[in-house]
């Protein structure tokens, strides 16, 4: 009997933990929902998301770009501060994929996305996989400069 209490005990804990947790939501802040219609007027499917820690990021469709998914991060305020957009490996600028094959030898390119923001134009983020190792991505701008590498959490 003290069994079969105790294991009622725990079945309803489990339950109130379960299905008690919070209604409450964090708003969109509506600077960031203006400056992804304005910057994207024909965006679809979009689905909102916190980033990090403070991060906003949009997740959608742009027709007339690409029938891809494209990724728009937002500042706590609202602001845009970078767009990627997926793009075909066989797109890359040459310089581009020479720097990513020439320092990291023995690691393919398996995606690419070309990046827009206001501080640095133009940048390409490569991820790249060698065989049996973890996947990592760097970024690269434009004219072929490696500009940093970015942690991956795959």
């Amino acid at each position: 009997m003290k069994t079969l209490i105790t294991l009622f005990s725990l079945v309803m804990a489990t339950c109130h933990v379960c299905f008690s947790q919070s209604d409450s939501w964090t708003p969109i802040p509506e600077n960031a929902v203006e400056n992804l219609q304005k910057a994207f007027p024909d965006a679809q499917e979009i689905t909102w998301r916190f980033w990090g820690a403070s991060d906003l990021q949009a997740r959608f469709r742009d027709q007339l770009e690409t029938p891809e998914e494209c990724i728009a991060y937002f500042s706590p305020a609202g602001e845009l501060i970078e767009v990627h957009h997926p793009i075909d490996i066989a797109q890359l600028p040459e310089d581009v994929v020479y720097t990513a094959t020439s320092t990291h030898k023995g690691f393919e390119i398996i995606h690419a996305f070309q990046i827009e923001n206001d501080r640095s134009g133009t940048l390409y983020q490569l991820n790249l996989r060698k065989r049996n190792q973890k996947e990592i991505s760097v970024r690269v701008n434009a004219n072929g400069y490696l500009v940093t590498h970015v942690p991956t959490t795959r």
